[in-house]
């Protein structure tokens, strides 16, 4: 059961890095300028964030890596994750050399 109590841990841990900036954001007076690039987080990024933690997580509950094949969670829990932003970052990479 602390392998749960783990991954429940690491979720609010995550929650709270993007929960905290946004909620200081709205707390700050309008008259205030950003200065430099500020980065915009799209619906479909925030999307693919937390399915990059749902996936493993769900992962994790159904193959039990602590228990049973470590390799095996690592290919399918993980190892998409990683392809997936791997592919996202390179065409990410072209997508701004073209501009």
């Amino acid at each position: 059961m602390s392998g749960l109590q783990e991954i429940l841990i690491i979720l609010v841990v995550g929650l709270a890095l993007f929960y905290l900036p946004v909620r200081k954001k709205n707390n700050t007076p309008s008259r205030m300028k950003v200065v430099g690039p500020a980065v915009l987080i799209t619906g479909r990024t925030r999307l693919f964030v937390f399915l990059s933690v749902l996936w493993p997580a769900g992962a994790a509950f159904f193959l039990k890596p602590w228990q049973h094949d470590l390799l095996l969670f690592i290919y399918i829990g993980i190892g998409p994750i990683v392809l997936c932003w791997g592919l996202w970052w390179v065409i990410m990479g072209f997508k701004d050399f073209r501009r």
